[in-house]
């Protein structure tokens, strides 16, 4: 069950009637058993408010959001799914995917109800440049994020936590890319694959978050990894003054040791499934 505010309402409005027909946002209540009389007349606008009004507080509002949410995930408009999760979040909640890349809305509260035994599993991967050098065969490539690790750390020694969380996003996305690169065909055939008018797009134009679920979807990264690369692609956000500035976040230098030891827990799982899939290519 979620509450979204007024203004979360407006922009919901906004972006369904972008996606949706009035007889097919009818549908979607009518599976939901809501109706209220005498809308017939009403501009679809206005139908959709009073409708979202109505099943607001309940668990309607999540059904209605996950299938608007599922529905844009297969037309491929990313911007809209990225103004959906911006609003959520203000909110308090948050846009989680399954392994089919279904949409499922949770309270951020959720994710951290068991956030000591989640961080505890975080914490027990150690950083080995051996891991480092099974991910990356470029030299060339490997010598600019050995220097960029490096920088984290310096970064964390001398107490500048924003420096590192960027940093720490920034060679998490690349090195995301990277193993995309290294097996396409698998990252294409992916649910979490971003589409345009039903092609995948180029990895160059994958975001951060759709390089994370789709190597969640393939096993690359597991479930408690990925709840934190997300939360880290949210802070690496703040690269950008004025987003900083909406959500009032200051960051300290614990949030960015944690940073970093996402990004060491996806080189130790990005480097395991490099050495599984050796080993059944041997096999």
């Amino acid at each position: 069950m979620i509450e979204i505010n007024s203004n979360t309402i407006d922009k919901l409005i906004n972006i369904t009637i972008n996606n949706k027909s009035k007889k097919e946002i009818h549908m979607i209540f009518k599976k939901l058993n809501i109706h209220i009389n005498n809308l017939e007349n009403e501009s679809k606008t206005n139908y959709l408010r009073i409708m979202l009004l109505e099943i607001n507080k309940t668990d309607s509002m999540n059904y209605f959001i996950e299938e608007i949410i599922n529905f844009i995930l297969i037309k491929g408009s990313k911007d809209e799914i990225d103004e959906l999760e911006k609003i959520l979040n203000f909110d308090g909640y948050k846009i989680i995917y399954n392994k089919d890349n279904k949409a499922k809305i949770i309270e951020k509260n959720e994710i951290y109800s068991n956030g000591d035994e989640l961080l505890e599993r975080l914490l027990k991967y150690k950083y080995d440049d051996e891991f480092l050098k099974n991910v990356i065969s470029d030299n060339l490539l490997l010598d600019i994020i050995n220097i960029r690790m490096i920088e984290v750390r310096k970064s964390i020694l001398n107490d500048l936590p924003l420096a590192c969380i960027i940093l720490s996003g920034s060679i998490l996305e690349g090195l995301l890319l990277y193993i995309a690169n290294r097996y396409p065909a698998k990252f294409n055939k992916a649910n979490a694959a971003p589409k345009n008018n039903g092609v995948v797009k180029k990895f160059s134009d994958w975001s951060l978050s759709e390089f994370i679920n789709a190597s969640y979807e393939l096993d690359i990264l597991d479930l408690d990894v990925k709840i934190y690369c997300h939360n880290l692609r949210d802070f690496r956000n703040y690269i950008h003054p004025n987003k900083q500035l909406e959500s009032k976040f200051i960051p300290n230098i614990d949030t960015a040791k944690i940073s970093y030891q996402v990004l060491i827990a996806s080189i130790n799982q990005i480097s395991k499934y490099i050495t599984q899939t050796k080993n059944d290519t041997i096999s």
